[in-house]
């Protein structure tokens, strides 16, 4: 389709393939995952086009691609286009789907409850349930 001509056309002057019509390299993947990527890092380096499950993507693969894109100091990598597909039905508008500025206040208010002080106070007052849970199941002789 036009879509997919001009989404191809897009990733022209990037290293890699697009595999065979239609599935792209799909049947590569279910093989194993992990040697499909290792035969494309070998041939292509560590960033190259490719595709799968009808999707064609970008691999950005070595510590100093993943630093790149997961710090996106130039807000080069919006990760709401990227996840949308994935999740966008299930989670709308969550966390995973928002984009730098928006992103960046919503995760700074969820942190609150992720910090030392938090999971200390958290664990604190989950010991005597849980302590007395698994003595029930000792006295028990089973767990279901």
């Amino acid at each position: 389709s036009w879509h997919l001509a001009q989404r191809r056309a897009a990733l022209a002057h990037l290293p890699g393939d697009f595999g065979p019509p239609v599935v792209g390299h799909t049947l590569a993947i279910l093989r194993s995952q992990a040697e499909f990527t290792r035969r494309m890092h070998e041939r292509f380096g560590p960033v190259h086009k490719s595709a799968s499950f009808f999707e064609e993507y970008v691999m950005l693969l070595g510590p100093e691609a993943n630093q790149r894109v997961l710090q996106d100091r130039d807000k080069t990598f919006p990760a709401g286009g990227a996840w949308e597909h994935h999740f966008g039905r299930l989670f709308p508008r969550s966390l995973l789907l928002l984009d730098f500025e928006e992103h960046g206040a919503h995760r700074r208010a969820m942190m609150e409850p992720f910090r030392p002080p938090a999971l200390r106070s958290y664990v604190a007052r989950m010991h005597a349930p849980i302590a007395r849970a698994v003595e029930s199941w000792v006295k028990k002789g089973s767990v279901r």
